[in-house]
């Protein structure tokens, strides 16, 4: 995953994240999972109960999030160099892949568990949580 770079950190505020969200989408290929897991972050923490400011994503945090999703597809799959399109049973393998590392008891209709973020740090995904971490995945890998 390419990393953001250092000098948006920390990311303190929501024009900051709006600012790396322009920044992404410009791309020809925008990295769904930086986004995803910035959002997230957000997400969760303006979310919970008690919260009455807004929090900060420092890129140490960030860093250790996209490591942590970026080990999870090395481990077993390889970036599509030869850019070949995505089999069927590649994408099922990925699938698999997100669907073994959910945590086996929790709510699957509990709000706010469709980004990578809740992923990676509860290893939890509603429907649309597992459909986009396949989506990232396949991103990542080049496919």
């Amino acid at each position: 995953m390419d990393n953001t770079e250092p000098s948006c950190f920390p990311l303190k505020d929501i024009s900051s994240v709006v600012e790396v969200f322009k920044v992404e989408l410009a791309k020809a290929e925008p990295n769904l999972a930086k986004l995803s897991i910035v959002l997230g972050f957000f997400e969760t923490a303006l979310t919970c109960k008690g919260s009455n400011s807004c929090p900060s994503l420092d890129k140490e945090t960030f860093d250790a999030l996209s490591g942590k999703f970026q080990a999870l597809i090395e481990k077993d799959f390889s970036v599509n160099k030869e850019q070949k399109p995505a089999t069927r049973e590649f994408v099922v393998d990925v699938a698999d892949l997100v669907w073994s590392c959910l945590s086996k008891s929790y709510f699957k209709d509990k709000p706010h568990i469709q980004n990578l973020y809740s992923f990676l740090t509860g290893n939890r995904l509603d429907c649309f949580g597992v459909a986009f971490a396949v989506v990232a995945v396949l991103s990542s890998t080049g496919i």
